[in-house]
């Protein structure tokens, strides 16, 4: 245990070291440590003030190279990382979670996660690792080894002229202009060099770190130049040369800006593709972390039509020549203007300073990623870090120029929303209502600021109402008292608006069936309204649409309760008449409720192993759910990223997986069908109740199990249709047959929808779906007609399904 802290630690501190093998680390002064002296351009300091920092600069680098000479296994970053407080590694408590074996491992006990790194972190501790973050960043491979500054002799002489456009003041830094070269930055020889490299190396991906899936799908390829060997190469000689000459002949009067303070930590192509695009392509109104930007067009406008860079401030977008450059400070609310037609190239310079540390913004960063990886508490931490580094930054440019509210851009504000709706999920409603008032002051000023305007919002007020929206869906959320909630949840990955007719239809049909139940509908992106980043398996956002669906209900169940239900299911009778009233009833047993295939039993038409899972009900925190949910996400965390793509994954997978070892699932392979991979949740069922008796009890005796052979899979039982989809299709859109239409109003409380079925009715219009003397016309008709008050009796539906 000794030894497992002392790595722990070691770990810990290695982030102090990343630069040791570096060429050239920065030297960040003692103006770095002050988010004051950050904001403050060295030419605005009286020439007493510049001789005492040149004094300090100078004695404190010459302490650091003779302690580096005499100590040559510290570098220098090692040495300033020993002044950090040592009280901070005091603590290190680790949670030793009992769990052994395959058990232990399948739940996430041998992940670096799984161990909690516990300690108290200040404020001030959060400005030091800044400091280390930056020092990294500066120095980040391959970029860091570039020569960085070239004697005036070796300089370029045609640098170009610059044109000042805006003036868009951002909050953080000085450095906020937008402006653009009147002559060529790159040559077009250089520029077409680029895009072949890029083109013939075609490694181009969507991968951007802050986007969504489905803003990733309109956005442009992206290809770093990391991976173009002739690009890298000639970038390494011309940015000494030619850009941070250029750059600091545009800025001449922020030192923050000169060629020996900028450092380039990332560069990329982008490729603006309409041409092979489901739509048109271009990037969301956004601000960038990095202190400047420069973006060259290495194609010719002509080439492609719209594009440029829709700059906020100007309210128009701009649209260089080839080989011209754009550069703004990274605050500045910009945008990729959509390419309708062609290609568009462009080269993307991102540059941080070693004079300035925008404190709130690395925070607000580190913030991001760590909402990325679900670690919502460390986020939340490092948001109120970024509200106040954002405050003091205010008050500090307040105080140097006197601005007024509106030349201020309050971007950090709008964290107040993404604070608060993590407090909440953290269960910290006092603190969450806090920030929320906040918040609405935030989003009353921005309101206030559209007014004087004449109507032109600032770029963060759609972003915080969305946030708004999410808190208040949130704060509706079922109280954890609510063992039992009138819920209905569903998901649809593309998103409620994007549910086609048929299925939007039987959804329909549960709201008129149920008025007083919340139906919730959640997508790729709301379904983390309710649930944690870690009750998902790690693979989710790569997995096949079903098996996210398969998680996603699991989770739910667990952690709220209530009742789910697939979106190609119609209602026909109100859940408390069937179903929920018995899960629900302190008077009754089961707590959990599900349909049973008895044709996919181990024993044909008698046995009840086959659970479905597309109408369950169940208690919050049932232990049945919290199992099954436990087997089903410790399969994924076993598997690679290419086993959650596939409907089938290749061996091993279900059958081989040793998980299922000793579990017979050989009634998953039958009608000439073998599907234990695709049914993974159905043959994690059959391992609780083969393997754990306990389990099998609750199965046995304490689960309201519904026959599906005789309710919601009867239309299937026929044997002229059985499993055959045209002739389903066609019976559904065919004339109405009245004995159906007894028996489903007499017997079926719902009617599911195979996958195949539902698939191919998903392509018929809405019209179609209700034509009248139709079967499928006549059962909507009558899924959509209000139920009678105190019809139907849960205790008789369960009676007879049982």
């Amino acid at each position: 245990m000794v030894k497992y802290c002392h790595a722990l630690c070691v770990v810990y501190l290695e982030c102090f070291e990343r630069s040791d093998h570096q060429t050239a680390p920065i030297a960040c002064t003692p103006q770095t440590f002050s988010i004051k002296d950050t904001l403050v351009p060295a030419t605005s300091r009286c020439p007493m003030v510049k001789v005492v920092h040149s004094l300090r600069t100078g004695l404190l680098h010459v302490i650091l190279l003779l302690a580096t000479a005499s100590f040559p296994c510290c570098s220098w970053l090692g040495l300033r990382a020993t002044k950090r407080s040592v009280s901070e590694m005091a603590s290190i408590p680790l949670v030793v979670t009992g769990l052994h074996g395959s058990w232990g491992k399948f739940l996430g006990a041998d992940e670096p996660d799984y161990s909690v790194l516990s300690r108290t972190r200040t404020f001030e501790d959060g400005i030091a690792e800044n400091l280390v973050d930056h020092v990294r960043e500066c120095n980040v491979a391959p970029f860091g080894s570039f020569k960085r500054i070239a004697p005036f002799k070796d300089r370029d002489t045609n640098l170009p002229i610059w044109e000042r456009l805006a003036n868009a003041f951002a909050l953080g830094t000085n450095l906020n202009n937008v402006i653009a070269t009147g002559s060529q930055l790159l040559s077009q020889e250089e520029c077409s060099a680029i895009i072949a490299e890029a083109e013939a190396v075609n490694d181009w991906g969507k991968s951007f770190s802050h986007a969504s899936k489905d803003q990733e799908a309109s956005m442009p390829d992206r290809v770093k130049v990391d991976s173009l060997p002739s690009t890298l190469s000639w970038l390494s000689g011309v940015l000494a040369r030619r850009v941070c000459p250029a750059v600091e002949s545009a800025f001449p009067e922020f030192s923050q800006a000169r060629a020996h303070n900028l450092r380039l930590y990332q560069a990329s192509v982008l490729r603006y593709d309409a041409e092979t695009a489901a739509g048109p392509v271009g990037t969301p109104v956004h601000q960038d972390f990095s202190f400047l930007t420069l973006t060259v067009p290495l194609n010719d406008p002509g080439e492609y039509q719209g594009g440029g860079t829709w700059i906020e401030a100007l309210q128009c977008a701009l649209r260089p020549a080839q080989g011209h450059c754009l550069a703004h400070s990274g605050p500045v609310w910009h945008s990729g203007e959509v390419v309708q037609g062609g290609r568009r190239y462009a080269l993307a310079l991102f540059f941080h300073s070693a004079r300035h540390i925008d404190h709130g913004r690395k925070f607000e960063e580190r913030a991001t990623s760590l909402i990325a990886a679900g670690k919502l508490q460390e986020a939340a931490e490092e948001l109120a870090f970024s509200l106040r580094a954002f405050q003091e930054a205010e008050q500090v440019m307040r105080e140097l120029g006197g601005l007024s509210g509106e030349e201020l851009d309050c971007q950090g504000q709008a964290l107040w929303g993404v604070l608060a709706n993590l407090q909440l999920q953290l269960g910290q409603a006092a603190e969450s209502a806090a920030s929320e008032k906040r918040f609405l002051e935030h989003i009353a000023s921005l309101l206030e600021l559209r007014r004087l305007r004449n109507g032109r919002s600032h770029p963060s007020l759609e972003g915080a109402l969305r946030n708004l929206e999410v808190l208040q869906r949130r704060k509706k959320a079922p109280a954890a008292s609510e063992d039992a909630p009138r819920i209905a949840w569903s998901y649809w990955d593309k998103g409620a608006d994007r549910l086609p007719d048929f299925r939007r239809l039987c959804v329909e049909t549960w709201a008129v069936q149920n008025p007083h139940w919340e139906i919730r509908l959640l997508d790729k992106e709301t379904v983390f309204d309710f649930l944690d980043r870690k009750e998902l398996p790690r693979l989710w956002s790569e997995m096949y649409v079903p098996w996210q669906a398969d998680a996603v209900r699991l989770a739910l169940l667990a952690r709220y309760g209530g009742l789910w239900m697939d979106a190609s299911t119609i209602c026909l009778q109100p859940f408390d008449d069937w179903i929920y009233g018995v899960v629900a009833s302190d008077e009754r047993p089961e707590d959990i409720a599900a349909f049973y295939f008895s044709s996919w039993g181990c024993e044909m038409y008698k046995s009840k192993e086959f659970v479905e899972n597309w109408v369950m009900a169940a208690r919050r925190g049932h232990p049945m759910i919290i199992a099954w949910k436990a087997l089903f996400n410790g399969y994924w965390n076993s598997k690679k990223r290419a086993d959650a793509m596939s409907m089938f994954t290749d061996p091993p997978g279900v059958p081989d997986h040793p998980l299922f070892r000793g579990v017979d699932l050989e009634h998953l392979r039958r009608f000439g069908q073998d599907l234990r991979n695709y049914l993974l949740m159905h043959a994690a069922f059959k391992k609780l109740i083969d393997q754990y008796p306990e389990f099998r009890r609750i199965w046995q005796e304490e689960m309201l199990l519904i026959r599906a052979d005789d309710t919601a899979f009867w239309h299937m039982e026929e044997p002229d249709i059985k499993w055959d989809v045209k002739a389903a299709l066609g019976k559904w859109r065919g004339k109405l047959v009245p004995e159906w239409l007894a028996y489903i109003e007499g017997n079926c409380p719902i009617l599911k929808f195979t996958r195949d079925t539902a698939v191919t009715l998903d392509e018929v219009p809405r019209a179609q779906c209700l034509t009248p003397g139709t079967c499928l016309g006549e059962v909507f008709s009558l899924a959509l007609r209000p139920p009678v008050q105190g019809a139907g009796s849960a205790s008789g539906a369960r009676s007879a399904s049982r």
